[in-house]
């Protein structure tokens, strides 16, 4: 019989440490996918309650006939709930004329490709990126505002 046959060796400390390295970069790759599938589940439901916020506060515009200072003011005829983003940042409501816009922050270079219609902007910052959705009330409705303002206006 061939001696060679039977002669059966160990594993060796560098083989062993060759396959821990190859074990732990594939663990590391699936923490940082899983990661940022996470984060881009994060970034889309915060653009989701933003347009929400968004359109809330022209449904109060429309009734009202201001806008709401904050989302607080949203709560509970115009939405059931408001809360902070995924990202533990406050939404932002500023208004401009006819037109509103709903912000908060997210971390850095998160949204850069994220494509949302025309209605997304990312305002690029240092740890974190201000993003922001517009919308603009309806052209009729500033006409009715108006045409209601001079009408009570003449009585």
């Amino acid at each position: 019989m061939d001696s060679r046959i039977l002669n059966i060796k160990g594993i060796s400390v560098l083989e062993v440490l060759v396959a821990v390295a190859i074990l732990g970069m594939l663990f590391a790759m699936v923490i940082v996918n899983a990661n940022s599938r996470i984060n881009k589940s994060k970034l889309e439901r915060t653009v989701n309650e933003m347009m929400s916020i968004a359109q809330a506060s022209l449904d109060y515009h429309n009734t009202q006939g201001s806008w709401p200072e904050t989302t607080s003011d949203l709560t509970p005829a115009y939405m059931s709930a408001v809360s902070f983003s995924p990202f533990e940042g406050e939404y932002q409501i500023n208004n401009v004329n006819n037109t509103v816009t709903v912000s908060t922050t997210v971390p850095s270079g998160l949204a850069k490709n994220y494509f949302h219609g025309a209605l997304l902007e990312v305002i690029p910052g240092v740890g974190q990126d201000t993003i922001e959705i517009t919308q603009q009330l309806p052209n009729e409705f500033s006409g009715r505002l108006e045409y209601e303002k001079k009408y009570r206006y003449q009585q």
